[in-house]
């Protein structure tokens, strides 16, 4: 069985409000031609899941065009606070089989207890966490056969206008009708 080429991107972005940071960060991210179903947490079987780096993020733009339907998972922060800085954070783990599930937090500096650092100890606690829960046999989350948790943590500081930090794994995407 083949599932989706699922790809994780990622973007930070600046503007002179939240929403026009946020925005910037989708288009660095690859993501802005694209209207969302957001939580889209588990993997189906059969699935890859890779992360896109750089220029990579360019190929995003051929899976479809401008207003089309994507499923996907974002973790997004977005503000305004001089000198402070933000991230987003998105972990995935899968099994053998490629079933799996994705996980995302947002924070802000140290001062909230949220750096890149407390992102990455809160996606590997809730790995283990859902590992742990009594539905995950019913949804194919088997201990033994899954294969390391992978995350990618962005973030950016706030200067002088509002800033965004996003990561998207981007799913599948679909002409809108």
């Amino acid at each position: 069985m083949s599932g989706p080429d699922i790809v994780v991107t990622y973007g930070t972005g600046t503007g002179d409000t939240n929403v026009a940071a946020f925005y910037a960060a989708l288009k660095d991210a690859g993501l802005h031609q694209f209207n969302f179903f957001e939580e889209v947490p588990l993997i189906p079987a059969g699935s890859t899941v890779r992360l896109l780096e750089g220029d990579e993020r360019v190929e995003l733009a051929e899976r479809g065009k401008w207003g089309d339907l994507a499923y996907l998972t974002l973790a997004k922060k977005f503000g305004k606070d001089m000198g402070r800085e933000y991230f987003a954070g998105l972990g995935w783990v899968q099994n053998t089989d490629g079933t799996g599930f994705f996980l995302r937090y947002p924070g802000i500096d140290p001062i909230d207890l949220y750096s890149d650092v407390a992102v990455e100890k809160l996606i590997k606690k809730g790995v283990d966490s859902i590992i742990k829960l009594e539905w995950a046999d019913d949804i194919g989350i088997d201990e033994t056969r899954l294969v390391k948790p992978e995350y990618k943590i962005v973030s950016i500081k706030c200067e002088d206008k509002p800033v965004s930090a996003v990561v998207g794994a981007l799913v599948k995407t679909f002409p809108f009708e």
